[in-house]
């Protein structure tokens, strides 16, 4: 009995051994994949506000390499200019932020940044027959009050300490903080929000700007979304031009814009024409800078109504037989105005030739 109890004790001295060993080399190997930071060396991160990243990324890249040659098909899309967090966006899931003494894992951006840059890139991408890709889809990322992400604004802008080589992420806050709010509002308050003036609306713009909504409208308040978006309250009255996205007269509606500041300006309580783009994988009806705003006049609605009917027609026919049917017209105008030119000529001619039959008679 006492040496079954001996041999008992043994086995379980060897066992609290090889855990303790088996413990003490998982934590070397972990602190060690914990402190694998490395310098970014994708060339269009490299200006990011951070400078160590860590492999694999978020896209499940091994070496900065792959990842590299992976996001240098995004190049023509940044230089559009089309959202001002799309190169963060795509730093961030090409070569995350790598904070050894926050979390161990890479830290992904937030939603709201994926959202932002979606909706102000998706459309460009639309144009040229490409969609959003599937592996940066915008739902398989965390929101700012659900989870650890990063976004421009939740990293320091100041210079770290000497012995800190990347600044500390912060997840974003819903804004429920009293001092997040006045900070918005000081800059609001300073002027943060100047609207260029846009030009008015006019037959050629309208074809040029390929909008995708036309509505009659009354703004009944604007409210921010994730500290970044603005939402803005209508009443639809009429819809002069449909979409993809249903809008309903008579009822209210969301236009969604990238900043938190919207322009052209929408007062409260005024009618407004309401020119802008859609969304259909949202559901969201979009006002950027580029989309137009005007007190609401009973003109607006024959004259959109007026340039629908005229883009239906040409999209019926081909373009060939619309630009043969313009410069058909361009002729005649300026056939019939030749031939009565010409006949201005004879007229002047014949009546010389009278006064100098009528003199030489006399």
């Amino acid at each position: 009995m006492g040496y079954s109890t001996r041999k008992l004790q043994r086995d379980m001295l060897v066992i609290l051994l090889v855990w303790s060993h088996i413990s003490f080399v998982y934590g070397l190997v972990f602190n060690r994949r914990a402190e694998a930071c490395e310098p970014i060396q994708i060339p269009m991160c490299q200006g990011m506000p951070y400078n160590m990243t860590r492999m694999p990324n978020l896209l499940h890249h091994s070496t900065q390499e792959n990842a590299k040659l992976s996001s240098e098909q995004f190049e023509k899309l940044i230089e559009q200019n089309c959202s001002d967090v799309l190169l963060f966006f795509l730093c961030a899931m090409y070569a995350p932020i790598c904070t050894v003494n926050f979390q161990p894992e890479p830290i992904p951006p937030c939603r709201s940044v994926c959202e932002r840059a979606r909706m102000g890139c998706e459309r460009i991408m639309n144009e040229h027959n490409v969609s959003w890709p599937e592996y940066l889809d915008c739902s398989s990322l965390p929101r700012y009050d659900r989870g650890v992400c990063v976004s421009p604004e939740a990293i320091v802008s100041s210079l770290p300490d000497r012995g800190q080589t990347t600044p500390e992420p912060i997840a974003e806050t819903n804004g429920n903080n009293k001092s997040d709010r006045d900070t918005t509002n000081k800059t609001r308050k300073k002027g943060g929000c100047h609207c260029t003036k846009r030009p008015r609306l006019k037959k050629r713009l309208y074809k040029r700007g390929k909008f995708n909504f036309a509505i009659r409208a009354r703004i009944l308040g604007h409210d921010t979304a994730n500290t970044i978006n603005t939402v803005t309250r209508v009443s639809v009255i009429k819809v002069l031009k449909s979409t993809r996205v249903q809008i309903v007269e008579n009822n209210g509606i969301e236009l969604w814009t990238n900043s938190t500041c919207v322009c052209p300006k929408l007062l409260r309580r005024r009618e407004y024409l309401i020119i802008g783009y859609d969304d259909p994988a949202t559901q969201r009806l979009l006002f950027f800078d580029n989309c137009f705003a005007s007190k609401w006049q009973k003109r607006w609605e024959k004259r959109i109504s007026k340039w629908n009917k005229k883009r239906r027609t040409c999209r019926k026919k081909k373009r060939k037989n619309c630009r043969v049917n313009r410069n058909k017209n361009r002729v005649n105008s300026t056939g019939s105005n030749q031939s009565v030119r010409n006949r201005g000529r004879e007229n002047r001619r014949n009546r010389k030739k009278n006064r100098i039959n009528s003199t030489s008679t006399s």
